[in-house]
């Protein structure tokens, strides 16, 4: 799969989206990656990047402040789901996430260095 300069181009707007920091952009690749894997509300993505990521300072100030960009830039959408006698907000990827997502997935193949890294970090 060869990243052409159209791709390249795609990529940085949808970063220029979500806002500074390499940190961040991570954290909301792995949420958008969830997300694509199943609905969550967001203690249950809170649960689940504290217990499978070691994530052990996330918090609901700083995962829904995520949630709310990226359901404002049309990332991910949210619905409101009755689970007991408590309401509650779903939420789910879109069209434009799964873009992104693989917008992501092409840059990160194409980037040699990140390639090696994660080799590395996985063996």
């Amino acid at each position: 799969m060869e990243l052409n300069k159209e791709d390249t181009d795609k990529f940085e707007t949808y970063m220029e989206y979500i806002g500074e920091g390499s940190i961040k952009k991570s954290l909301i690749g792995i949420v958008l990656w969830l997300l694509s894997k199943e609905k969550m509300h967001g203690y249950k993505l809170i649960d689940v990047l504290i217990t499978e990521f070691n994530l052990q300072t996330m918090g609901a100030s700083k995962i829904y402040p995520i949630l709310k960009k990226l359901e404002k830039e049309g990332f991910i959408t949210a619905e409101k789901e009755k689970q007991g006698k408590r309401v509650k907000k779903v939420y789910s990827i879109t069209k434009k996430g799964k873009e992104m997502m693989d917008f992501t997935k092409k840059f990160m193949s194409q980037n040699k260095m990140m390639r090696q890294f994660f080799k590395e970090m996985m063996t």
